[in-house]
C-alpha cells in the first residue's frame, strides 16, 4: 500500500510512462491527465524506455550504510532474549545508542 500523500503509486507512474512511450502521447498531455509536471512525467517515461517496468521503482538500488546482518542478529538477540533496552544494547555493541556519559573521552 502506498502512503496517502505519495505523488503517484508505482502502478500510476507506469501508466503515465506507458501512455507516453507505448502509445506515443505527448508528454505534456500525459502529465496533465495525471496532474503531474511534464519534467516528472518525462523522467518516468525515460526510465521506462531505458529499463522497462523496473525503471519506475522508487526503491534504492544500493544501501551503502546498511547494518551488517551479524550486528542485526546480535541486537535482536540482546533485545528479545536478554530483554535489554536501547541504552544497554548500545553499550554492549558500541552503536549509536551509546549514551554520551558512557563513552571514555
Amino acid at each position: 500500500m502506498s502512503p496517502a500523500n505519495a505523488a503517484l503509486t508505482p502502478r500510476q507512474r507506469l501508466a503515465v510512462a506507458r501512455l507516453i512511450v507505448d502509445q506515443g502521447s505527448p508528454v505534456s498531455q500525459a502529465a496533465k491527465a495525471f496532474n503531474r509536471a511534464w519534467p516528472t512525467a518525462n523522467r518516468w517515461a525515460d526510465r521506462y524506455a531505458a529499463m522497462g517496468e523496473a525503471g519506475n521503482s522508487s526503491r534504492p538500488h544500493r544501501f551503502p550504510n546498511r547494518t551488517s546482518s551479524e550486528l542485526v542478529r546480535k541486537i535482536v538477540r540482546l533485545r528479545c532474549w536478554k530483554r535489554l533496552g536501547p541504552i544497554q544494547i548500545g553499550e554492549t555493541v558500541g552503536g549509536p545508542f551509546t549514551p554520551p556519559w558512557s563513552v571514555a573521552g
